[in-house]
């Protein structure tokens, strides 16, 4: 195989997380536990934030994070277990945003419509790379389960590029209520830093840009620099 086909080959392995024919797999765990731990990092200034304080919402996230910090270090580590408990952090640091009195209606209305179109080219240029993929190793025989493998891994990426964010973003701006409008803002955060944590820390989302086989795709800083503004405009 020419040094180019090895690159490539490398890169499904490398990146994708997929075990090529003759190569021994990882052990199991490792990335789920890392990308717990960085979304735990991701985190960090909220719960710093949450932690200036001495209240008892204050106190509850400090328990949480040292919970969770216990846990990735443990030898029992569940992944299921820990992204449930950082679903419950990030609910926690959401409520304590308030109701966010920098919003910018304006600018969020802006941002939702931009982020649509960004999370659809998103997909769309994850669909290409999948067909990349398949003019690459389609005749390789070899390596048809390593290929089936990373066409999946690639489906879910598209898969939690969900239409989430957008719906709530657009119940927030639909709300006329403010007192009602801070629990629309505060769900709003909660999926928008589960997106940011995705879009940065996803082992496999933070090496896409201009990876081996597609040396032009762009999809993860378009996607990231999108969720900055869309969390500047919720204040």
């Amino acid at each position: 195989m020419s040094d180019e086909g090895s690159t490539k080959r490398e890169w499904l392995q490398r990146v994708l997380g997929v075990a090529l024919a003759g190569s021994i797999p990882d052990a199991g765990g490792v990335a789920a536990r890392q990308a717990a731990r960085d979304r735990l990092k991701a985190a960090r200034p909220g719960i710093e934030a949450a932690l200036r304080r001495s209240d008892a919402a204050a106190g509850e996230v400090r328990n949480l994070a040292k919970a969770l910090g216990e846990l990735m270090l443990g030898p029992d580590f569940d992944p299921a277990d820990a992204n449930a408990e950082l679903d419950r952090l990030d609910k926690l640091l959401a409520a304590d945003a308030g109701s966010s009195p920098g919003l910018s209606l304006v600018k969020l209305g802006k941002s939702r419509i931009e982020w649509i179109g960004l999370r659809g080219q998103a997909c769309s240029d994850l669909e290409k790379l999948q067909t990349a993929l398949l003019d690459i190793f389609e005749e390789d025989d070899e390596q048809q389960a390593a290929l089936a493998k990373a066409l999946d891994k690639l489906d879910e990426l598209i898969g939690k590029l969900s239409a989430d964010l957008e719906e709530e973003l657009d119940a927030v701006l639909n709300e006329a209520d403010p007192a009602k409008r801070g629990d629309k803002i505060a769900q709003a955060r909660t999926t928008m830093n589960r997106f940011t944590g995705f879009v940065a820390e996803d082992p496999i989302m933070s090496k896409l840009d201009g990876n081996e086989i597609m040396p032009g795709l762009k999809v993860t800083g378009p996607l990231s620099a999108k969720l900055q503004e869309i969390s500047a405009s919720l204040g």
